[in-house]
């Protein structure tokens, strides 16, 4: 999963270091916004814990209910903190679905990008680790999940 990010990464800044605004070449990172590039590596890590869910999920169940958890379960992320987070202390079933539910909210830092504030390697470090962890915890699910499957 990791390596997976790390060359997605790496051809983002590529990318974005040798093309402006108006898809023309430019020289190597006249025009980039470091901020973006970091919002979008933790875009694609977000996508990759979705895809490891989805991986799970289709273990288990067809196309269509396969897609219909994975959303349900990527906007439960997105509210998470609202829904779960602040009744933690106070409930064990919230406590059970805050840790389970990926936090997607810590993959969206479109407010810090808009507000021009510089998003801190720290914060990259610990969202990495916190996503490679849920990737490698759901698909090591999903390859117990898919040991006991009959394929006809």
């Amino acid at each position: 999963c990791f390596g997976y990010s790390l060359i997605s990464f790496t051809f983002i800044f590529l990318l974005l270091g040798f093309i402006d605004k108006d898809m023309k070449l430019q020289k190597f990172c006249t025009d980039v916004d470091l901020s973006l590039i970091s919002a979008s590596y933790l875009i694609l890590l977000a996508l990759l814990t979705v895809t490891a869910v989805a991986i799970a999920l289709s273990t288990r169940f067809g196309m269509v209910l396969s897609v219909v958890l994975c959303v349900s379960i990527f906007i439960l992320g997105l509210l998470s903190d609202y829904i779960f987070g602040r009744f933690v202390d106070k409930s064990a079933a919230a406590k059970i679905a805050y840790s389970v539910i990926p936090n997607m909210q810590a993959f969206w830092v479109a407010d810090a990008v808009i507000t021009g504030q510089r998003i801190p390697l720290r914060f990259l470090g610990r969202v990495t680790g916190y996503g490679a962890a849920y990737q490698i915890a759901v698909l090591s699910l999903s390859v117990l999940l898919f040991e006991t499957r009959e394929i006809s």
